[in-house]
């Protein structure tokens, strides 16, 4: 199942992986991730903008996963 937004919170499988709120003109959107860098921050002016992004992110987390199962 893909990722769902409801309420502000992003997620996956019923856990919260990350959130998207607005804040100002502003849409915040925060995806947790313990890699080397830490969270995904993303900012934008547009809605469609930071909804593209936690597609994107998505789907590329998608690849990933898929390229490391046995």
């Amino acid at each position: 199942m893909g990722w769902v937004i409801h309420n502000g919170f992003i997620t996956s499988d019923n856990r919260a992986i990350g959130s998207i709120i607005k804040a100002g003109n502003k849409r915040l959107v925060e995806i947790l991730w313990s890699g080397p860098t830490g969270d995904i921050k993303f900012d934008s002016d547009s809605i469609a903008a930071a909804l593209a992004f936690i597609k994107g992110v998505e789907k590329t987390f998608g690849a990933v996963t898929a390229s490391e199962a046995p």
